[in-house]
């Protein structure tokens, strides 16, 4: 849950304009059936916005560059061990992500795991 006040410069904002300035990444029909749902508070200057389940760790398969990324931050926010496969899609499209990660606290590895048919054609 989190909690936001307006300040001095949102006094007479719309609270549903309040609402999007401070959480700019929800799309507006999530903002509104929060209200409906009476997710989102109100309580004087302050707005309290309950959020969804909590994350867990998982084993993914990354299918696109931005995906792959989303799996990323959520795998860091997440308890416990999340696993990405194919992540060539992310090495791709970002340079050096596990080592720009691992220099901000990041406790991220990338293993390189063989793959069995490879192996077995070798041989």
């Amino acid at each position: 849950m989190k909690s936001f006040t307006a300040g001095a410069n949102e006094n007479d904002v719309r609270l549903s304009r309040f609402v999007e300035g401070v959480t700019k990444d929800m799309p507006r029909s999530m903002m509104y059936k929060a209200f409906r749902n009476k997710r989102i508070k109100v309580n004087g200057k302050t707005a309290i916005i309950e959020g969804g389940r909590p994350l867990s760790a998982a084993a993914l398969k990354a299918c696109d560059l931005r995906a792959g990324a989303a799996m990323i931050i959520a795998g860091l926010a997440a308890p416990g061990t999340t696993s990405i496969d194919d992540v060539y899609y992310i090495e791709r499209g970002y340079d050096n992500i596990v080592g720009k990660l691992r220099a901000v606290g990041a406790d991220i590895t990338l293993q390189h795991i063989p793959d069995e048919g490879a192996f077995n054609k070798a041989n």
